[in-house]
């Protein structure tokens, strides 16, 4: 079933982002639909991270791929492109690199009088955890 995320972003299953001409049409997902769907998702993520990881200073293992790619389609490719993370990982600083994704746990809301604040989100704390964990020491959750 369709949910608004944090953000107050529509989503169906593993975090796909519903578009607007999807929204008659994704209103409910079987297990295997919504893998597909989140291999799909992932299929441009996983390219640009295979483009450019070869030219890193120091290469990257299986673990630490997959922890960027997890984060990256949660952020975005253009938030990953902009970050200290990539920057970090690019010269072969993976603990600082793993240091950058407990960095990444705010939503920006909008209070009673229109203003936008970044507050903490819960959700993205416990997810840049399990990032990190890939990330840093190969634990992948159930």
């Amino acid at each position: 079933m369709p949910y608004r995320d944090a953000a107050g972003i529509w989503t169906i299953g593993y975090g796909h982002v519903i578009r607007p001409h999807e929204k008659k049409t994704l209103t409910k997902l079987t297990e295997p639909q919504a893998a597909a769907l989140a291999r799909r998702d992932l299929e441009p993520v996983e390219l640009y991270l295979r483009a450019i990881h070869p030219r890193f200073e120091s290469p990257i293992n299986q673990h630490q791929f997959d922890g960027v790619l997890s984060f990256a389609f949660n952020v975005g490719l253009r938030a990953l492109e902009e970050s200290t993370l990539l920057r970090l990982l690019r010269v072969g600083d993976f603990a600082g690199a793993a240091e950058q994704f407990d960095r990444w746990v705010f939503i920006t809301v909008v209070d009673g009088r229109g203003n936008r604040i970044k507050k903490v989100n819960r959700g993205l704390v416990n997810r840049r955890r399990m990032d990190r964990a890939i990330f840093e020491w190969g634990v992948y959750a159930d």
